[in-house]
C-alpha cells in the first residue's frame, strides 16, 4: 500500500520541478497569476505526457503493485487530463499574448496526441461509443478500412512518440528555455528519460533479455477453436511466476506476424519444463495460431497482473468464475492447487456456449476425484441438449451453485475472467449478493 501512495505521490508532484526551475528563472514575471497559470499547466502537461511513455513500457517494478488493467486505465485517463490542460495553456497564453512564434511545434504535438487518444477511445470504450451513434458509426467506418485491425492501432498510438519530439522542441524554443540553462537541463532530462523508456521497450529488451526467449515445443488442439501451445525457454531456465499471470506474447514465425499480444498462462509456476499459453481463435491474429509449428520462436514479457489467489488473505476458498476462453488463468490456479494444495476449497463456475467448448473434462474429472473440496460446475448458453446448467451466469445461478457445495457465500473469494459482457453481469450479480469489494478480483482489457 505504501509503494502505491509513493508511486502516486511522486508522479503527481513530478512537475513541481520544471515549475520552480522556470518561476526562479524570473520571479516578477511568473508573479503575474495570468502567466503563471498557464505555465503551470504547460509544466504539468509536458511532464505527464512524457510518464505516458515511461508506463506505456510497462516497468514492473511499478505494475506489480497495481494489476496491468488498472495501470493501463491509469495511463489513459491521464493522458486526457494531460492533453487537456495542453488545450487550456494553449488558449490561455494564446489570449495573454496573441499568436507566437513557438506556438507551431506545440499545435503539431497537440493535433497528434488528440488523435491518437480519440481514435484509442473509439475502438477500446466499447460500452460508450455504442451510446453515442455518430462516434459508433465513425468506428464501423474505421473498421471497414482495417484502422481498427491490431497492427494499425498500435501504428497509430506509436504516433505519439512524434508528438513527444515535436513537444519537446516547442518547449526549448520557448523564452524560459532560451534563456535559462536549469530549464533548458529540467526540460531534456524529463525527455531522455521518456524516451529511454520508450526505446527499451520497443527494441532493447527484445536484445537483452535472454531468459524471455522460448521455443515452441509441443502443440495441443484443444477443441476445434482453441490450442494450447508449449514453450520451453532457450537457456533452460523459466522466470518465476504466479499461477493466474499473463505474458505478452511474440512468436516469430513465417505463417504468423510478429506481433505482441498478451496470453495468460495455462501452465503453473512449479511446473519447470516449459511455459504453456492457451489461445481461442476470436481474431485476424489468433486464427492464426493454428499455423505455428514447433521450433518456431517465441518472445515472452512476463510475468504481469494480479489475477492470483497466492497474495490475498482472508479468504475460505475461492471461486473462480470463467466465460470462454476466460477458462484460461483459471487452469493455472486449479493446476497449481492440484499439484501443490489439494486441500484447498476451490469451486469452479465456466461459461460456455456448447460442449464442444468443454475442453481438458478429463483434467477436470481427475481433479474431483483426488480434491475433496473442487466442485465443477459447467454452464451452458447454447446447448439444449446439455442437462447440467444452462443459461447465462447470474446472481441465482452463483448462490445456487454455492449453496449446493455447502459453501459460505460470504468468505469465499471471487475470481472472474471473461468477455467483458460477462465479466460486468457477473460483477453486478456479485454486489447484488452482498459480496464484499475485497473478495472480489478481476483484470478487466481491451486490447
Amino acid at each position: 500500500m505504501l509503494k502505491k501512495v509513493f508511486f502516486l505521490l511522486f508522479y503527481y508532484l513530478s512537475p513541481l520541478l520544471p515549475i520552480l526551475a522556470i518561476f526562479n528563472s524570473n520571479t516578477a514575471r511568473y508573479s503575474n497569476y495570468k502567466i503563471f497559470i498557464p505555465m503551470i499547466l504547460g509544466s504539468m502537461a509536458y511532464t505527464w505526457l512524457i510518464f505516458e511513455f515511461i508506463l506505456s513500457a510497462r516497468p514492473k517494478f511499478i505494475e506489480r503493485y497495481f494489476g496491468l488493467d488498472k495501470f493501463y486505465r491509469f495511463h489513459g485517463l491521464m493522458a486526457i487530463i494531460a492533453v487537456t490542460m495542453v488545450f487550456i495553456h494553449k488558449i490561455l497564453f494564446t489570449d495573454l499574448m496573441g499568436e507566437f512564434s513557438t506556438s507551431e511545434m506545440g499545435d503539431k504535438a497537440f493535433y497528434i496526441y488528440l488523435a491518437v487518444i480519440f481514435l484509442a477511445l473509439i475502438f477500446m470504450a466499447d460500452l460508450v461509443v455504442k451510446k453515442i451513434k455518430p462516434l459508433y458509426k465513425f468506428r464501423k467506418i474505421m473498421e471497414k478500412i482495417k484502422v481498427a485491425k491490431y497492427e494499425y492501432q498500435v501504428a497509430i498510438h506509436n504516433l505519439s512518440v512524434i508528438g513527444l519530439v515535436l513537444m519537446f522542441i516547442h518547449v526549448m524554443m520557448t523564452y524560459g528555455a532560451k534563456s535559462n540553462l536549469l530549464i533548458r537541463s529540467v526540460y531534456i532530462f524529463y525527455f531522455v528519460g521518456g524516451i529511454g523508456f520508450y526505446l527499451y521497450h520497443k527494441v532493447i529488451r527484445l536484445l537483452i533479455l535472454k531468459n524471455r526467449r522460448f521455443i515452441i515445443k509441443g502443440i495441443k488442439k484443444e477443441s476445434e477453436t482453441m490450442y494450447s501451445l508449449n514453450l520451453v525457454p532457450e537457456n533452460g531456465k523459466i522466470f518465476n511466476y504466479k499461477p493466474g499471470q499473463f505474458g505478452f506474447v511474440r512468436i516469430f514465425s513465417k505463417n504468423i506476424k510478429a506481433e505482441e499480444h498478451p496470453f495468460s498462462f495455462s501452465s503453473e509456476p512449479t511446473n519447470n519444463d516449459y511455459v504453456s499459453v492457451t489461445v481461442k481463435e476470436l481474431g485476424d491474429y489468433t486464427s492464426s495460431i493454428k499455423n505455428v509449428v514447433e521450433g518456431d520462436k517465441v518472445f515472452l514479457d512476463a510475468p504481469y497482473g494480479n489475477f492470483s489467489y497466492i497474495d490475498k488473505k482472508g479468504e475460505d476458498g475461492i471461486v473462480l468464475i470463467c466465460g470462454g476462453v476466460g477458462i484460461t488463468p483459471a487452469l493455472s490456479i486449479l493446476r497449481y492447487i492440484f499439484r501443490n494444495d489439494k486441500s484447498k476449497k476451490v469451486t469452479l463456475i465456466w461459461g460456455i456456449n456448447n460442449q464442444s467448448e468443454l475442453i481438458n473434462k478429463v483434467e477436470f474429472e481427475k481433479m474431483a476425484k483426488e480434491m475433496q473440496n473442487f466442485y465443477f460446475t459447467p454452464v451452458m448458453f447454447k446447448d439444449d441438449t446439455w442437462e447440467g446448467e444452462r443459461g447465462v451466469i447470474n446472481k441465482e445461478k452463483i448462490l445456487s451453485i454455492l449453496k449446493n457445495n455447502s459453501m459460505d457465500v460470504y468468505k469465499q473469494g471471487y475470481y472472474i475472467c471473461g468477455p467483458s459482457i460477462m465479466l460486468n453481469n457477473v460483477l453486478r450479480a456479485l454486489k447484488d449478493i452482498g459480496i464484499k469489494r475485497r473478495f472480489i478480483h478481476y483484470e478487466k482489457f481491451s486490447l
